[in-house]
């Protein structure tokens, strides 16, 4: 990862820079996302600043990636509440001025060790087929396809493959 590069974990003061780095992704990327650009815009600043405050560390890790002073990527781990044992990869986005940098690999990474500390089994996340760079980068991380692609949301034409990686607690190798 480029030596300029940090990650850290957003509080709920960083509202307003989490959502100018969400809306930015889904300009840049419509197609890697469920969320369109539009439903994000109209999102209330309430709903905004309430997505941070009502952060569980045992439940969701939003990541930002630094590049010197400026956000260059982010990622969302997630516990999948309904499926014990179960985690996910959201959001994930590396904004294009910054991609082949290992920045993505960098919050991929954290998610990884996350999980792993509390003790998932696995963690899954959704690639649109318009996004083989991305697949590749899951893949070198050691994710694998789950299945077939299914069109999301249903009737749109955009397809998302399923990948999940296996997860080892107490294995903190590198992917």
């Amino acid at each position: 990862m480029d030596s300029i590069c940090t990650i850290r974990s957003l509080s709920q003061d960083d509202w307003n820079m989490y959502r100018a780095l969400r809306l930015k992704a889904l300009e840049e990327s419509p197609e890697a996302f469920l969320t369109t650009l539009t439903e994000a815009q109209n999102r209330p600043e309430r709903e905004w600043r309430e997505r941070l405050t009502s952060l569980d560390p045992k439940w969701d890790l939003p990541l930002i990636a630094w590049v010197g002073e400026i956000p260059a990527g982010m990622a969302w781990g997630y516990v999948t509440r309904d499926r014990k044992g179960e985690g996910q990869l959201l959001q994930m986005w590396v904004d294009p001025r910054f991609r082949g940098r290992g920045i993505g690999a960098g919050l991929v990474r954290r998610v990884v060790d996350w999980a792993r500390s509390l003790g998932l089994l696995s963690l899954s996340l959704g690639v649109s087929e318009t996004q083989p760079e991305a697949r590749r980068l899951y893949e070198r991380c050691g994710f694998r396809s789950a299945g077939n692609a299914e069109q999301q949301p249903p009737g749109s034409g955009h397809r998302i493959t399923l990948m999940s990686l296996a997860l080892h607690p107490g294995d903190t190798r590198d992917n």
